[in-house]
C-alpha cells in the first residue's frame, strides 16, 4: 500500500480497515494499466492478498455459522435401548444381522428401524456416530463371472447419518454428515469432512474429495468447505451424544443396581428364614447375612 500511495497519490487508496466485527474496503481511482515499479507491484500484491484473505474470513465465518446448530436435549426411553460398556446406545427396534461381524468403537447411537447387514461382510463404526431412524448400511458388492463378492465397509469417527439414508459405500471417512433420504451408491469412497445434502443420490464408484459439499441427483460438488469444518462437525456429533438423555422411572443413576440389591436381599431373607418364623426373625436374618 505504501508503494501505491507513493506513485499514484492518496486518491487511489482511501481506507483499508480490518476489525473483528467488520471489514471495510474503499478503493477508488485504481489504475490497473499504469506501469508498475518493483515496490508498487509488491504493494499492490500485498493489498490484493489482504483483501482476499479478509473477504474469505467473512465468507468462511458465514459458512460455519450455517452449520453450527445448538443441539437440543433429546429424551429417549431407557427400556428401549441397550447401553453397552463402551457407551453405545442401540435401539431394541433396530436389526443387526450378523452381530459377530459388526464392530462399534464406542459412544455411538443407533436408533429404531436401522438395519446393519453384518451377515454379508464386516462392518466397523467409529466413535460418536449417529444413525437416525430407518438407516440401512449394506456392504457393497461386485459381480464377477462366477458370482458376486461383498466387501467390508468402514465408517470413521463423528459420522451423522440422516433418517432414511441407504449406504453402500466402501469407505466413509471422519466428520461426515449425511442428510435425510440420501442414497450412496456401491463402492463409493468418501474422504474426510464431507457434507451430503438431503435427498442426494451418489453414483456408484464415486470418489468424494475432502472438504466438499454435495447435492442433487446425481450428486455434484456445490461448495468447498473450510478446513475448520472438521472441528464444527466433530463438536456437533459429540454434543448430539451428550444431549441424548434417558428418561423414565429407570433413568436415575444407580437405580437399576439398587433394585437388584433389594431383590437379592429379599431372596436371601426367604431362604434363610426358618419355617414358621415371624417377620422379626426374618429381618434379623437379613441383617446378619447382609
Amino acid at each position: 500500500s505504501s508503494g501505491i500511495n507513493a506513485e499514484y497519490g492518496d486518491s487511489c487508496f482511501h481506507c483499508l480497515q480490518v476489525t473483528f466485527e467488520q471489514t471495510i474496503f474503499d478503493c477508488t481511482s485504481f489504475d490497473k494499466t499504469a506501469p508498475l515499479g518493483c515496490e508498487t507491484r509488491v504493494g499492490r500484491a500485498h493489498l490484493l492478498e489482504t483483501i482476499v484473505n479478509c473477504a474469505g474470513q467473512r465468507i468462511v465465518g458465514t459458512m460455519l455459522a450455517s452449520y453450527e446448530v445448538e443441539r437440543e436435549v433429546v429424551l429417549y426411553n431407557k427400556n428401549e435401548y441397550i447401553v453397552t460398556a463402551s457407551g453405545n446406545k442401540v435401539s431394541r427396534r433396530s436389526v443387526l444381522c450378523g452381530s459377530q461381524n459388526i464392530v462399534i468403537n464406542g459412544k455411538t447411537i443407533i436408533k429404531g428401524g436401522c438395519m446393519i447387514r453384518g451377515d454379508l461382510a464386516n462392518i466397523r463404526l467409529g466413535k460418536y456416530c449417529v444413525l437416525e431412524e430407518g438407516v440401512v448400511i449394506r456392504p457393497p458388492f461386485k459381480k464377477f463371472i462366477k458370482g458376486c463378492a461383498f466387501f467390508p465397509i468402514q465408517l470413521g469417527d463423528c459420522c451423522l447419518v440422516g433418517a432414511g439414508t441407504v449406504l453402500h459405500a466402501a469407505t466413509v471417512g471422519n466428520f461426515i454428515r449425511f442428510g435425510k433420504n440420501c442414497y450412496i451408491g456401491r463402492r463409493c469412497v468418501i474422504k474426510d469432512c464431507v457434507v451430503i445434502d438431503e435427498g442426494a443420490v451418489v453414483r456408484d464408484d464415486t470418489v468424494m474429495p475432502p472438504f466438499t459439499r454435495w447435492a442433487g441427483s446425481p450428486a455434484k460438488i456445490v461448495e468447498e468447505l473450510p478446513e475448520s469444518m472438521s472441528y464444527v462437525l466433530g463438536d456437533d456429533s459429540q454434543e448430539y451424544y451428550d444431549k441424548f438423555t434417558p428418561t423414565g422411572p429407570d433413568s436415575g443413576p444407580g437405580w437399576g443396581s439398587a433394585v437388584r440389591k433389594i431383590s437379592a436381599v429379599r431372596r436371601i431373607s426367604a431362604v434363610s428364614a426358618p419355617s414358621g418364623a415371624g417377620k422379626a426373625p426374618a429381618q434379623k436374618s437379613v441383617k446378619e447375612d447382609g
